[in-house]
């Protein structure tokens, strides 16, 4: 190839690399109608209104499955007693400062001391048994109420303790009445549940206190040796007086002598 051209061809690539260094900028790549490629500063920086959030919230809408049964509420998808939860003291989400108890529905302070009996609960550091002030004595509290758990049938010994038909609750247990019925006829008491007399030798004034061999029971109450006792010789209040001052055998004596017709005196009968 001749020179001049091998010149001339070196001179044209030079200058078309040089329009293409100092030419404008390839256009920018057309936006997509439906998805934009770019997004304005100002956009991309612009904060959140003050509305945009907020805490999350109990929701007072949601459902308990199963529903729940009176006195308890459904609150936030459980079941909750309001009388004395502090969470949700009351009502749903009203929650008790804290030290501060739950008790028919309102927020109380602190403890009781001493401790509330067992169904109390504390409100204001008092103790109560439903709507009324605690119980005292022998009552305790149940279902809201005092009762005397000695003597209750509904509440024998305590709470939610019946006695069944035909017994009765004594001093906190619960007890046949039958057969004696609760009473016996008068000199008779009531002994394996059976009405018995208690002026025998074998029951002398209780029920199995039986008097020793040679004794029999007098005044019903009294175990003595009717072969021995002036005041009861020979048999129950038969008193010797003035006739005797000792009982052998179940008579009367006076001194080693058998009794006097009018009156012993020193162990002797100077009266005849």
């Amino acid at each position: 190839m001749p020179a001049r051209l091998l010149v001339l061809g070196s001179l044209l690539l030079t200058l078309s690399a040089a329009g293409c260094a100092q030419g404008e900028p390839p256009d920018p790549p057309a936006r997509d109608a439906g998805r934009d490629a770019f997004v304005s500063a100002p956009d991309a920086f612009t904060p959140l209104s003050p509305d945009a959030y907020s805490p999350p919230m109990m929701d007072a809408g949601a459902v308990c499955e199963p529903s729940c049964v009176a006195p308890e509420e459904c609150c936030n998808g459980g079941c909750v007693d309001t009388r004395a939860n502090p969470n949700h003291c009351g009502h749903c989400g009203n929650r008790c400062p804290m030290g501060m108890l739950c008790a028919d529905s309102t927020c109380g302070g602190g403890t009781c001391s001493p401790a509330c009996d067992t169904g109390e609960t504390c409100t204001g550091g008092t103790c109560h048994c439903g709507a009324g002030a605690a119980c005292t004595g022998t009552q305790t509290c149940c279902g809201g109420g005092c009762v005397d758990t000695t003597t209750s049938t509904l509440h024998c010994g305590g709470c939610g303790r019946p006695c069944a038909s035909g017994e009765a609750c004594r001093m906190g247990r619960c007890v046949s009445t039958a057969p004696c019925g609760g009473s016996c006829p008068s000199g008779q008491m009531c002994c394996g549940d059976v009405c018995t007399r208690v002026d025998t030798a074998a029951n002398c004034g209780a029920c199995g206190r039986s008097c020793g061999a040679g004794q029999e029971c007098c005044g019903g109450s009294t175990c003595v040796n009717t072969q021995t006792d002036p005041n009861n010789c020979g048999s129950c209040g038969r008193d010797c007086g003035m006739q005797g001052d000792g009982c052998s055998a179940g008579a009367c004596t006076c001194g080693s002598m058998p009794a006097c017709i009018l009156a012993c005196a020193f162990g002797m009968c100077p009266f005849g």
